[in-house]
Formats: C-alpha cells, sequence, structure tokens
C-alpha cells in the first residue's frame, strides 16, 4: 500500500524534480526487502532494475522525439512508473515469478512436529 502511493504520486506529480526521486528509495526498500523475505528473483530484479533507472542521469532532446526516446530520456519516470507496477502487482497478490523455497535446516511452522 505504502509503495503503491509514494510511486504513484512520483509518477503523476507534474512538478517531480530530480531530487523529488529520492523518495522513491522509500518504496524501493520496502519491496526490495518484500522479494528478500520471500525469496522472489523476478520481484528483486524489477527492483534493482528501477534502482538502476534511479541513478542513471537525465538525457535532455531537443524537438519532438519518438515514444522509445521518451522513454529512455527519462529514466527516474520509469522507475517510479516500475515501482508502482511492482507494487500494485505485489498488494494485489499477483505472483511476479515462483518463489525459491527454503532449503534451510530444521522443521517450518507450517510441519507437525513428531511426537506432540
Amino acid at each position: 500500500g505504502y509503495a503503491a502511493a509514494v510511486a504513484a504520486g512520483l509518477a503523476a506529480s507534474p512538478l517531480s524534480l530530480e531530487y523529488h526521486y529520492v523518495l522513491a528509495l522509500l518504496p524501493a526498500g520496502v519491496l526490495a526487502a518484500r522479494a528478500v523475505a520471500r525469496r522472489n528473483l523476478p520481484e528483486g530484479l524489477l527492483v534493482a532494475a528501477a534502482l538502476v533507472l534511479l541513478a542513471v542521469p537525465l538525457v535532455r532532446t531537443e524537438g519532438a522525439a519518438p515514444v522509445g526516446e521518451l522513454l529512455v530520456a527519462y529514466p527516474r519516470l520509469m522507475a517510479a512508473w516500475l515501482l508502482e507496477v511492482v507494487s500494485v502487482l505485489t498488494v494485489r497478490g499477483v505472483p511476479l515469478g515462483p518463489e525459491i523455497a527454503n532449503q534451510g535446516e530444521g522443521a517450518s511452522a507450517d510441519e507437525p512436529v513428531p511426537g506432540a
């Protein structure tokens, strides 16, 4: 919920300047922690891609540009939209990829304890 609201605000705001995108680090951190906890590699990679786009400098273009160039010209906006999509899908429970089962030692909380 929180990550979706912040990412939507950044993506939809007409006044978002470069320094406003520091706010995107908060939902990225929330989503990254969730991906690590659930061991969901695709979700983690999407968040990592958004972080890379946040770090890319803004490329200024003159005049009208084709759609492909507009996507490349505004990497921080694309990062905000990517975080928005990932957060909305995770809030709705849509799987973004297979979760890796925990291979650790010991019994999980779902398994019955023998002899109990």
